[in-house]
């Protein structure tokens, strides 16, 4: 194993569990990008919802002001992680180029998975509270898209 990497291998669970069971690693690894990657998607086909809602409410179909805005904020939102990546290092106190003490390491465990994992709950809560473009409410609002598409045509 690469020692200058080790402590990103021991951030991951198994890596505390089995610290040299690779296929383990390797499978936690798989798993935290998979989700990263579902979320991407979800949040593509959940724009989808917006422009179709966007034709519902206000009778104009606006795909490309949508989509460019989900541009800006993907872009926003990564000059934002990566400023709460460096507070975060600077509150539990990394020092770049040296050998990092024990309790630097222990919050650099907690900032790549408690604080993940805390964040992506609060993100469930509030989806689940204030997004209503799905279920039974979603199928109303394409089925009056179609007749409305209907009659115009």
């Amino acid at each position: 194993m690469c020692t200058s990497c080790s402590w990103i291998f021991n951030a991951i669970p198994f890596g505390n569990i089995a610290p040299t069971n690779g296929t383990l690693i390797a499978l936690a690894g798989i798993v935290a990008k998979l989700g990263g990657g579902l979320t991407l998607g979800i949040s593509t086909v959940m724009l989808a919802d917006v422009v179709d809602y966007g034709e519902f409410k206000f009778g104009s179909r606006n795909e490309s002001v949508i989509f460019s805005v989900q541009t800006l904020l993907v872009k926003s939102a990564s000059a934002v992680s990566g400023w709460l990546i460096g507070m975060g290092l600077s509150l539990v106190g990394y020092v770049p180029n040296v050998a990092q003490s024990g309790s630097a390491i222990m919050g650099i465990k907690y900032l790549m998975i408690v604080f993940p994992i805390l964040l992506s709950i609060f993100g469930y809560v509030i989806y689940k509270k204030y997004y209503r473009l799905n279920g039974e409410y979603y199928d109303e609002i394409v089925e009056a898209i179609k007749v409305k598409r209907e009659v115009e045509a």
